[in-house]
């Protein structure tokens, strides 16, 4: 928050006059350079976040009674390295973080709050359990692209990390949501976990799913569940999504969600999700260095007429963006493709141009490549709503045929060819 080096600021504490303790915040740098009343006044300062900050770092994963160097051990604190008992400090800290967050119904009493594991965070919360169950409302759905796909990356790594790893992902079997541009990614990376039979999807129904945590992790040092709020999210914008309670060191399973369930879980068929879907697809992948070969691309379109609809939220957001989209544009006539009509979606918050100034540019840049009409639609964002997919969706003239062709990095990275970007087209 601050942009300095965390060794700027020292903590300590105090025993309370009315009991308990009181938190010091301090600077290390002689004198004081005003980091620790700086970071209060911090907008996105929170107490809360803190102390479930200081909850991760005594979960060590070498599951240590004191400190080790895996977790707290620093020169600064030398003096505590063999004094300190880590679980006695960590249930306590608990209890305190405990009275100020609502437990949600479902959640067991005896769970404690935690951090969300979001993003690549998911990679150390896995690590040290061999097996791994998530219970969520769908299968696709990511939506933004760098949570998701680190969530996705995290468990890749994890399976990778030993042969004897395997993960379920229980959904509900009234999933009707289809794939985003980021789960199309998502699927290309998780496709080989899945054929070797090390990723199984399975279909409960929403009787079966009541009470159940986000995540259960078995076969390790101890049995986890991660419980997360109501509604559930979906699989692929992140397995730790959500998540905000934790309860470890089980040693009974019979008393978990999973034991009455294990079977129909465990013993569910190998799965073909993503195959189902990456099969309908033609991947085109393009290297940073590589020339941009549309014509191979859209071959198939060639002498047609079409509509064209973009939705890229940078299309506008700068001039460069703009001649990007005008190279594109461009590329797609020599191949013999006639425009009658273009839509294109945008964010103009994206660009420091008024959003006047970006529609002339983008209509004045487009125009000349047209046997037709721009449709401007500058988005407008409403509650809960986001807008990352770069998608271009084509429809043939007379015979209504449709391509949705998903941009990975956007319509100015595909037309750069010193930039990586990947096409994935489907045709219905």
């Amino acid at each position: 928050m601050l942009g300095t080096d965390t060794r700027d600021l020292r903590a300590t504490f105090e025993l309370a006059p009315a009991g308990g303790f009181d938190i010091v915040l301090a600077d290390s740098t002689p004198g004081g350079a005003g980091y620790a009343r700086r970071l209060i006044e911090e907008s996105r300062f929170s107490a809360r976040r803190l102390l479930l900050e200081a909850i991760s770092k005594l979960d060590c994963e070498k599951d240590c009674q004191t400190t080790c160097v895996h977790c707290l051990n620093d020169y600064s604190n030398q003096i505590w390295w063999d004094r300190m008992d880590r679980h006695l400090s960590r249930v306590w800290l608990e209890k305190v973080v405990s009275r100020s967050i609502a437990r949600p119904s479902h959640v067991p009493k005896e769970a404690v709050p935690c951090m969300s594991p979001i993003g690549i965070a998911l990679g150390p919360v896995l690590k040290g359990h061999k097996q791994v169950i998530a219970v969520g409302s769908s299968i696709w759905g990511a939506e933004e692209p760098e949570a998701s796909l680190g969530s996705a990356r995290a468990l890749r790594d994890w399976l990778d990390d030993g042969r004897d790893r395997c993960a379920w992902l229980a959904a509900s079997d009234r999933d009707e949501i289809s794939p985003t541009g980021a789960d199309r990614q998502i699927a290309q990376m998780l496709r080989p976990a899945e054929e070797s039979g090390r990723l199984v999807f399975v279909r409960l129904s929403e009787e079966e799913m009541q009470n159940a945590p986000r995540l259960t992790m078995f076969g390790g040092i101890s049995n986890e569940e991660l419980f997360d709020d109501e509604p559930r999210q979906s699989f692929l914008s992140g397995l730790g999504n959500g998540v905000c309670f934790r309860r470890h060191g089980m040693e009974d399973l019979s008393s978990l969600w999973i034991a009455k369930h294990v079977h129909k879980i465990l013993e569910a068929p190998k799965s073909e999700i993503f195959s189902r879907l990456l099969d309908r697809l033609v991947v085109h992948r393009f290297q940073a260095g590589a020339p941009r070969n549309i014509s191979a691309v859209f071959e198939d379109l060639k002498g047609k007429t079409v509509s064209l609809d973009i939705q890229d939220p940078y299309v506008a957001a700068q001039h460069r963006n703009r001649e990007k989209l005008g190279e594109f544009l461009r590329a797609l006539r020599q191949v013999d493709i006639s425009i009658e009509r273009l839509t294109l979606t945008w964010n103009p918050r994206n660009g420091n141009d008024h959003r006047q100034s970006q529609s002339e540019g983008l209509r004045s840049i487009s125009q000349p490549h047209l046997s037709g009409d721009v449709v401007l639609s500058p988005w407008e964002p409403s509650r809960g709503e986001h807008f990352h997919d770069r998608i271009v969706h084509i429809r043939e003239k007379g015979s209504g045929a449709t391509w949705r062709v998903d941009v990975t990095s956007g319509i100015d990275n595909l037309m750069s060819y010193q930039k990586q970007c990947n096409l994935f087209i489907e045709k219905f």
